[in-house]
């Protein structure tokens, strides 16, 4: 299939770091760059060069102004954001917050 984003209805925004282009869809982009690639079980010759350890810079990131959390510039509120994600094969969203943390009390800025 020649254009598989153009069929999902996908359409590309420009990158501002790196030449791959973001998704428009997406409320949330990391513009990274590969630091490093560490390949994880290579003693067992049927798994080498399958799994890689990779560490990347993050050169840039793009926030849809209604993730972000009022009045800190870096910060996105988790209240709003509910991303989906994978665990154990099957896809969830987030489940509303189920108590205060008392992490939460300190100063994010403290664990810096």
């Amino acid at each position: 299939m020649p254009d598989k984003a153009g069929r999902a209805g996908l359409v590309f925004l420009p990158s501002t770091e790196i030449s791959t282009p973001r998704i428009e869809q997406c409320p949330v982009h990391q513009e990274t760059r590969l630091v490093g690639a560490t390949p994880l079980m290579s003693d067992l010759p049927e798994q080498t060069g399958k799994i890689l350890s990779v560490e990347l810079e993050v050169l840039a990131v793009h926030v849809r102004p209604e993730l972000q959390l009022a009045g800190h510039a870096n910060r996105i509120n988790p209240d709003v954001w509910n991303p989906m994600i994978m665990g154990f094969q099957q896809l969830y969203g987030l489940a509303p917050r189920t108590a205060e943390s008392v992490l939460a009390s300190i100063p994010e800025e403290r664990y810096a």
